[in-house]
């Protein structure tokens, strides 16, 4: 069984017992839910929320605080900026992508979010997606275009 969207992040709900925070909805909502392991488009073991590797097993609270405090690492202003980068951030954090790429986070902790934006799609696996037409295409798009509107939200 495989959920997604609203029935995923209910689910989410109904697992934690109370309501998701902004984060764990973000992400609920993205990746979906698997009750049963499968293997993703890397062949990696995947289950639960995207949950892969030391993760699988994880409370679903404690992978997303996990990763949110690896963006925060990563991108010390994490906590300063406004929801709707901080949301991209961490998913793709999550799914690996932010931090896989050291240019891409050089110019985002430089404050050259029009650089980032280009630099962060500039990279095999999002030409792979793109040409397989992979959902992971249009998640790193969504990144690059909250990276161009954080570029305009700060010219402003």
């Amino acid at each position: 069984m495989h959920l997604h969207g609203k029935d995923a992040t209910d689910k989410a709900e109904g697992l934690l017992g109370r309501p998701l925070t902004d984060a764990e909805h973000h992400i609920a909502s993205l990746e979906g839910y698997s009750e049963s392991p499968y293997l993703d488009t890397k062949d990696v073991l995947t289950s639960g929320f995207g949950q892969t590797g030391r993760y699988l097993r994880m409370p679903f609270d404690k992978v997303v605080s996990i990763f949110e405090d690896r963006t925060r690492q990563i991108v010390p202003a994490y906590d300063e900026l406004p929801a709707f980068i901080r949301l991209r951030l961490l998913d793709s954090t999550y799914r690996g992508g932010l931090s896989g790429s050291p240019a891409t986070l050089r110019l985002i902790n430089a404050g050259d979010w029009d650089g980032a934006a280009v630099e962060f799609l500039n990279n095999d696996e999002f030409i792979a997606a793109v040409e397989s037409g992979s959902g992971v295409a249009s998640r790193m798009q969504e990144t690059s275009d909250a990276m161009l509107e954080m570029a305009i939200w700060g010219r402003v």
